[in-house]
């Protein structure tokens, strides 16, 4: 009788890193937003996921750009800290630009920037779109 044995952790480590990458790649490629539309409109076709390579690939590139964009969906506690250090990195950005004569990107000035504004508008924008596509995906995320 011939055996069947399962996969080990480490046979698997190549294949699945490998995979990882692609939906890396495809991220960083495309962009999060472009990413984002595209899997909007493939969840809205209704078709979605096929059982092909692309849309397994969508998926990992949106679990990705989930993760990136996770820091509101945590309790205020966290969300506040990752906040300023988020913003602290946003104004010495700011600040070497100025130091360097270029103008201050759009936020990035810690003299002007309200950052409870800024993340308003990054929640709007950005956040609540994303998670709202995501929980039409997979209805579970809802809560």
């Amino acid at each position: 009788m011939a055996r069947h044995s399962k996969p080990t952790t480490a046979s698997l480590f190549w294949p699945v890193t490998r995979e990882v990458q692609k939906a890396d790649f495809e991220f960083d490629a495309n962009g999060g937003v472009l990413c984002a539309v595209n899997f909007k409109s493939r969840v809205s076709s209704k078709k979605f996921p096929e059982d092909s390579a692309d849309d397994k690939l969508l998926i990992m590139s949106m679990v990705l750009y989930c993760s990136d964009h996770a820091a509101p969906c945590k309790n205020s506690l966290l969300y506040f800290k990752w906040m300023a250090v988020e913003m602290e990195e946003y104004y010495q950005q700011g600040d070497l630009e100025r130091k360097l004569n270029f103008s201050v990107s759009p936020f990035f000035d810690r003299a002007t920037c309200n950052p409870f504004k800024f993340q308003l508008g990054y929640i709007d924008v950005i956040a609540m779109p994303l998670y709202e596509t995501w929980s039409e995906f997979k209805p579970a995320f809802r809560e």
